[in-house]
């Protein structure tokens, strides 16, 4: 072994090739779970064509994702880079060791390969692990599972609305750390149909973690005032070293009072007929709020499709289908639910069989 401009390399000289290895990190102080870059570089002495690498990095106490690697020739002398993005899983002094496998093989291995001999299935190699000159980090405990620099913000499209009338909540967290580690939100809230889409990943790996932001989107539905709860999560900031509190306070949601069966009945309807019509007038009302919202909040997000010919489902209403209709979004769902909307629109709605019979 011999220092070179104060780092410690590996120097492995055998008969066939010559390379060097260097490990360097991005910091020797941090804390439990925090995210810090790895690189390793080998420097051989020509091109060394012959030479193949496997590095899949392993060890106990430390936890591995590939951020890139290069591979170049630089003044006929070739160099192999790979970058990672480490974290520490336990606390205390922890050394880091790597060992790349060095595989050689052949000039006439690689030509036979090459031209297809029958009986030569594989490459043939001459192996040897390379064990790199450890790194000592000293990991200072915290048992916090989430760890970065984040903002947290909860917005509403509205706050009073008509019932039955969808309401988008956004939540969105943005900044650099474990994005990847936030779950989805949940709401029980009584009286409120939630309807949730998939998280938007807005991220990147980067040598300090994940950097970008994750958007968490939702659509509620309900006929009465509701509250949203406040919400808080706990996370640890290693830049402060600190834990902090990401959340928002309670919101309140104002819901306009359904109408009622007097102001949808026509005076002049029968009373045979007026039971039908108010049910249908009612029915109507609240699908022509429900599919304004939610067929341009859903449509383009979901991509899963579901084959109707293969649904076999019993629909008591008109608003149970048209759940259904959204939660499964095809081509088909969506020209039914645009005759639902036109014929409630144009207060000629059917009964639930004559819609629920196209996704028999």
């Amino acid at each position: 072994m011999k220092k070179i401009l104060g780092s410690w390399l590996f120097f492995t000289t055998v008969a066939w090739a010559s390379y060097t290895w260097e490990m360097t990190v991005s910091k020797t102080q941090l804390y439990t779970g925090e995210s810090f870059l790895v690189t390793l570089i080998c420097r051989f002495e020509d091109e060394a064509t012959e030479m193949f690498i496997e590095l899949d990095p392993q060890a106990e106490s430390f936890s591995f994702k590939r951020l890139d690697v290069s591979d170049r020739l630089i003044d006929q002398k070739r160099t192999a880079t790979y970058r990672y993005v480490a974290k520490a899983l336990k606390a205390g002094s922890q050394k880091l060791v790597l060992e790349p496998l060095m595989r050689k093989t052949t000039q006439a291995s690689i030509k036979e390969r090459t031209i297809g001999r029958d009986n030569v299935q594989r490459l043939v190699f001459d192996d040897t692990k390379v064990r790199i000159r450890s790194k000592t980090l000293e990991v200072k405990p915290q048992d916090i599972p989430i760890l970065g620099s984040f903002t947290y913000t909860q917005t509403l499209s509205k706050s009073t609305l008509a019932a039955f009338e969808p309401l988008q909540l956004k939540i969105e967290i943005e900044g650099v750390g474990d994005l990847d580690a936030f779950d989805i939100p949940q709401f029980d809230l009584d009286g409120v149909t939630v309807y949730v889409q998939k998280p938007q990943k807005l991220y990147r790996l980067t040598p300090k973690g994940y950097e970008g932001k994750v958007i968490f989107t939702y659509a509620l539905i309900s006929d009465a005032n509701f509250t949203l709860p406040s919400r808080e999560v706990k996370v640890f900031n290693p830049y402060t070293a600190e834990p902090k509190f990401l959340g928002v306070q309670a919101m309140a949601v104002e819901v306009g009072t359904a109408p009622s069966i007097e102001m949808l009945v026509d005076p002049k309807e029968s009373p045979q007929e007026a039971p039908l019509v108010e049910w249908r007038a009612l029915v109507g009302y609240g699908i022509f709020y429900l599919l304004g919202m939610l067929s341009t909040f859903l449509w383009l997000k979901y991509k899963h499709r579901v084959s109707f010919k293969t649904t076999k489902k019993v629909f008591q209403t008109i608003p149970e289908l048209v759940g259904f209709l959204i939660e499964h979004p095809t081509p088909q769902s969506k020209a039914l639910l645009e005759q639902i909307e036109a014929d409630a629109q144009a207060k000629r709605l059917k009964k639930v069989e004559y819609y629920a019979k196209e996704v028999a």
